[in-house]
């Protein structure tokens, strides 16, 4: 019983960590890409 308790909080925590991982990888792209092309441009 509480070793399956373990593992489903582990497993959700895991998505979570994967979710804000891709999603702040994502922002970090969209700010950062703009800000190269400006760079290049000047």
């Amino acid at each position: 019983g509480t070793s399956d308790k373990t593992s489903g909080n582990e497993k959700l925590a895991w998505l979570l960590a994967m979710f804000f991982v891709s999603w702040f990888a994502w922002i970090f792209y969209l700010l950062l890409a703009p800000l190269k092309e400006k760079r290049s441009d000047v």
